[in-house]
């Protein structure tokens, strides 16, 4: 897949799926993988996630829409994506329709813990 397919695609709206668009018009290094992944075992992997981010007190964008959204999804299995970015230092991880033909859910997993106060404002980043 290419860059420019990849930012049509995550112009589907939600904030991880802003931020993520942003990092990759700044020119993050992203990646699909071509083998399909089963959406049940990606549920019981993002909600695994989702404990540890918790846990941990890290920061994270889309985590409980993308759980959500797997819930809802149609597909017994999707493609996954990586998009790496320093600004904002967030991992973000792409679920797509078997055909790529759309984002069925995109999350972020900061590097960072989270900082007493307000969530910066990532999909507007500096």
């Amino acid at each position: 897949m290419d860059r420019m397919t990849l930012v049509e695609l995550l112009d589907c709206g939600g904030v991880a799926a802003a931020a993520c668009l942003g990092v990759i018009l700044a020119g993050g290094e992203f990646r699909i993988w071509e083998e399909k992944v089963s959406v049940r075992n990606l549920l019981g992997i993002y909600r695994r996630r989702e404990r540890y981010v918790r846990q941990h007190g890290l920061a994270s964008l889309g985590l409980a829409e993308a759980i959500a959204g797997l819930e809802a999804c149609s597909f017994d299995q999707v493609l996954m994506g990586s998009v790496k970015g320093s600004q904002p230092p967030y991992s973000f991880h792409l679920a797509l329709a078997p055909d790529a033909s759309h984002v069925v859910t995109c999350l972020g997993i900061g590097e960072e813990r989270l900082p007493s106060g307000p969530p910066p404002d990532l999909t507007h980043p500096s």
